[in-house]
């Protein structure tokens, strides 16, 4: 149970990371949930400890085998640590795909604008 806690443990903590980048080049001002402390070490420790503790009171059986020391597979025990990570990965990927959208507006803008004074300076060594 303590390496699926920490694998676990070490997923959310990614997740922590995606939510941060995302507050830091979407969301410009945080909000008071962005900017806590709290509710990332809550996230990053005690949602592991939460999906552990259920995977663990529902099969504890399944925890350790003959041959190696993980959950078993065949009794689909393993979907405790597999469906947590995939739903992280999905969550890391949007926020991923929103920071590089909002980098790119960002930058398109830039080019617009810059653009735009380009053509005012052209106009303007034309009409000399």
């Amino acid at each position: 149970a303590l390496l699926h806690y920490l694998f676990t443990a070490v997923f959310t903590w990614m997740l922590c990371e995606g939510i941060i980048l995302y507050f830091l080049l979407v969301k410009v001002f945080y909000n008071e949930l962005g900017q806590s402390k709290l509710f990332y070490v809550i996230l990053g420790w005690g949602v592991p400890v939460l999906i552990v503790a259920i995977a663990t009171g529902v099969a504890h059986r399944q925890y350790g085998h003959a041959d190696f020391c993980w959950i078993e597979t065949e009794r689909g025990a393993i979907w405790a640590f597999v469906a947590p990570m995939l739903a992280i990965i999905t969550a890391n990927v949007v926020f991923l795909i929103l920071s590089l959208r909002s980098l790119y507006k960002i930058k398109r803008q830039k080019l617009t604008a810059e653009q735009a004074v380009n053509r005012k300076v052209v106009m303007y060594v034309t009409v000399l």
